[in-house]
């Protein structure tokens, strides 16, 4: 098996199916994984260094599946590494089984500020709308302006969303996300996260109200959505959205 991700970068996420992946002599549906550390390690396979040394994962007993979201320290430099997966719980230490040994190759980075891309198509930056030049009257009055900045969150059922759904999420008025939490309530449904391009962008969510340390809430940035402001101009907006629907409350803390 074969997983590829770009030098820096901090998705795609690695999934691993624990039944379809998983090695046919451990009886993954019959075992708890709840009360479970699971950790993810990768070594390079020509120095046999450990690159990730029991990185922690998140586990979906729902669907018997693995998660793990590299950071940029991860994929720091380009390489091939043979991957291992460990669980830690009341019996000890057990080594996962894998069908076919699971390689992680890190490809050096490509980037161009002018363009980006949603869904594999490359697409060019969408135009701020340059205000109207107001006729010059002995009073004339003032052309408003863009509102201040803010960005939306919420649950949402649907696989991604319109402009339309977007003003019914909440939303914050604040001029940068990375470094906040949102909270989102109960009840089933895709956590979203919509923040502005013009904003620095997260790198990785973490289930806390107060820094970075915690459980990474698996998220991926699936694509741009254009909402106009009440005064008519466009805003551009990334749009994250966490890998599963889930029905419980959590918290969404932005890093960098």
């Amino acid at each position: 098996m074969e997983f590829f991700i770009r030098k820096n970068s901090t998705l795609p996420i690695l999934e691993v199916d624990l039944v379809k992946d998983g090695g046919l002599d451990f009886n993954y549906k019959k075992s708890n994984l709840t009360d479970s550390t699971i950790y993810f390690s990768m070594k390079d396979i020509d120095t046999q260094v450990y690159k990730v040394l029991n990185g922690v994962c998140v586990v979906n007993q729902e669907t018997n599946s693995v998660y793990y979201q590299f950071t940029k320290k991860n994929t720091l430099r380009t390489g091939r590494f043979i991957c291992e997966f460990s669980f830690n719980n009341s019996q000890g230490v057990i080594n996962l089984p894998l069908r076919d040994s699971l390689y992680v190759t890190i490809l050096d980075s490509f980037s161009d500020s002018n363009f980006c891309c949603v869904g594999g198509q490359i697409i060019p930056p969408t135009q701020t709308p340059i205000p109207p030049t107001p006729t010059p009257t002995p009073t004339p009055t003032p052309t408003p302006g863009p509102e201040p900045p803010k960005f939306y969150y919420g649950k949402f059922t649907g696989t991604t969303v319109t402009s339309g759904d977007v003003v019914n999420l909440n939303v914050i008025s604040t001029n940068s996300a990375v470094g906040k939490y949102v909270e989102f309530l109960p009840g089933l449904g895709y956590g979203y996260t919509i923040i502005p391009t013009t904003f620095t962008q997260p790198d990785r969510f973490v289930n806390s109200t107060n820094g970075c340390d915690g459980i990474i809430i698996p998220t991926n940035l699936i694509g741009t959505v254009v909402v106009n402001d009440i005064n008519g101009f466009s805003v551009t907006y990334n749009v994250y959205r966490t890998f599963y629907r889930f029905n419980g409350q959590s918290y969404s803390y932005m890093c960098l």
